[in-house]
């Protein structure tokens, strides 16, 4: 497997951070100028190749420097597909996406400013005309025909591998029919769902919440929050099971792995077994969970088992979907915002309207609702 690059080093860039070098090789000094910053390696190698690639764009298609860009050419740009990717790959830039490349086209004007470049600064500009705003796409929820296929398919593949009595050499399905639990059934994020220990799992199911209205995930340990998500009644059985596989598991020669403890104790959806040795035995700090696009990828092929078919099924659509049996069950918002570990109930607001189909909450400074699982 392939790893990235390290960002260049000081060494590497010997160029003085001033305006000349700016103007003659943009490129260049801006790799020199973000390694000099207090970023992750993962952080900065992004950076440059976002920089990199519209720095490119911008003298392939127009024969123009970065220093001449105007908020038009941003534009231009945020609204091209991505020229490096094979023409069935390519596709428009996330809003999310696109904001970045206003912000770091932004940030590299202001630093040449400040080394005397004196023109209004294009991606402020574009900031302001909100150019890099665009359009998500339409928040996913599963409809209610959908929603009555999961549950059933989910109870019923439960009750089946306990009634023929299936154990250890089953415990990948029981594991993914928990993870449609913690998501679908506690609205958990992908990233949430990967860190759970089996201790948040085991303080949930086994203690009803202060509202009397059933069992609560407690990730209390995991987030030094209160926030603990009301479990559906449904998903309470496939953690049950969940749980009891994984006190065989621990007591097996099969999953030494499960001896690697997280913080909060022994990771809740643990990858296949040979990964998971492999980890515990040459980096025992290095716990063997899922991969969020393992867990994706796992939610979906569960999806399309229980009949549910459709590109945009994600792990994502069955969060937003816990929301949806909240709001049929009339939940008050201030719970739904704490049972999806929400900021403001004006989220809870948006995600509301968009199940109901009624026009947005205007909220000229809300970029995008904080209930999806975009990337850090």
């Amino acid at each position: 497997m392939s790893h990235p690059k390290p960002p260049p080093s000081d060494q590497q860039y010997s160029l003085d951070n001033n305006l000349a070098s700016w103007l003659g090789s943009p490129k260049h000094v801006y790799a020199s100028w973000i390694h000099r910053k207090s970023l992750r390696t993962s952080t900065k190698i992004v950076y440059i190749a976002m920089f990199n690639r519209y720095v490119d764009w911008l003298a392939d298609e127009h024969q123009m420097p970065f220093h001449l860009s105007t908020p038009k050419l941003i534009s231009t740009f945020l609204d091209s597909s991505n020229p490096n990717q094979s023409k069935s790959r390519q596709k428009p830039m996330t809003s999310r996406q696109r904001q970045q490349y206003v912000r770091l086209i932004e940030h590299a004007f202001d630093e040449m400013g400040r080394l005397g470049l004196n023109i209004p600064n294009p991606g402020r500009l574009a900031g302001f005309a909100k150019i890099g705003k665009g359009k998500d796409d339409d928040t996913r929820f599963l409809n209610l025909v959908e929603r009555e296929k999961l549950v059933a398919f989910v109870q019923t593949r439960t009750d089946e591998l306990r009634k023929a009595k299936a154990g250890l050499e089953e415990w990948v399905e029981y594991r993914d029919l928990a993870l449609v639990g913690v998501l679908v059934g506690a609205g958990l994020k992908v990233g949430q769902a990967k860190s759970l220990s089996l201790n948040c799992i085991r303080a949930g199911v086994r203690k009803a919440d202060v509202n009397g209205l059933g069992a609560g995930l407690d990730l209390s340990e995991q987030t030094g929050t209160s926030h603990s998500p009301r479990i559906l009644p449904f998903a309470v059985p496939l953690l049950d099971q969940w749980l009891l596989i994984c006190d065989e598991l621990r007591a097996s020669s099969l999953a030494a792995y499960l001896v690697t403890k997280a913080k909060n104790g022994s990771v809740a959806f643990p990858a296949n077994r040979k990964t998971g040795n492999g980890s515990a035995k040459h980096n025992p700090t290095k716990l063997p969970h899922l991969s969020a696009a393992s867990i994706f990828r796992r939610t979906h092929k569960m999806c399309e088992r229980a009949g549910i078919e459709g590109k945009r099924v994600t792990a994502q659509t069955l969060r937003n979907t816990y929301a949806a049996f909240l709001f049929d069950q009339n939940i008050a918002d201030e719970l739904i915002m704490h049972y999806l570990g929400l900021r403001t109930l004006s989220t809870v607001a948006r995600l509301r309207a968009a199940y109901e189909g009624k026009p947005l909450p205007r909220d000229d400074d809300s970029i995008s609702p904080d209930f999806t699982d975009s990337p850090a």
